[in-house]
């Protein structure tokens, strides 16, 4: 974090959520400045003009579905730190989060003092994730191999396929060639050591990555 006073965007679709936080972190931190989102587009436009010390971001933003925004935000901003918070339970989404680049994970049912303290550490430099999600993430990494192991970008062509697009489409829409694709597709597929691309879509259905 800077020595100034915390820039803080808070991303969510809720108007609730965007004009509570605010009064909810300004108890600890009266000081901070808040900016707020509520699509990917305009967390993604904010991002590319102004520097934040984190942000707090909801899953499933219009534009976008669950982890693709966190992974597009990780590939613009590499060291920028993420909390999510969102209604979706740690057990379903906690891990997955935390392997795509969050840095802490709440949802919206924790106490309040909670998030303060989340932001708090997360600020400072730190993770902030419970217990029991702690746990979670040890027996992934344990695994030989996971999402841990892509990169962002690799992370946004696993969602791409997973929701049917073919290398062709994919292509298009990152400006790159067919081949490109292919080579981070055939990655993508030794990193979480599946065989084919029907092995591949029923990796991101299992793992909920594309739930609404």
């Amino acid at each position: 974090m800077s020595d100034q006073s915390p820039r803080i965007l808070i991303a969510d679709d809720h108007a609730l959520i965007r004009d509570s936080l605010p009064l909810i972190i300004g108890e600890s931190m009266p000081e901070a400045v808040f900016g707020k989102a509520s699509t990917s587009k305009e967390v993604f436009q904010l991002i590319e003009v102004k520097e934040w010390d984190i942000v707090i971001l909801d899953l499933g933003l219009p534009g976008d579905r669950e982890v693709e925004a966190l992974t597009k935000i990780r590939t613009m901003r590499p060291n920028l730190p993420i909390l999510i918070l969102s209604m979706l339970s740690e057990e379903k989404m906690g891990a997955i989060s935390i392997q795509a680049g969050a840095n802490g994970y709440l949802c919206k049912t924790a106490d309040l003092n909670l998030i303060r303290i989340a932001v708090t550490e997360i600020l400072a430099g730190r993770q902030y994730i419970s217990w029991e999600l702690a746990a979670s993430l040890t027996d992934v990494r344990n695994q030989p191999l996971g999402l841990k192991a892509l990169s962002a970008h690799e992370t946004l062509i696993l969602l791409d396929l997973g929701r049917g697009l073919t290398i062709e489409e994919i292509a298009d829409k990152l400006i790159t060639t067919d081949s490109s694709v292919e080579t981070d597709r055939s990655r993508i597929l030794e990193k979480l050591e599946l065989k084919n691309s029907a092995e591949l879509v029923r990796y991101v259905t299992e793992h909920r990555l594309l739930d609404a």
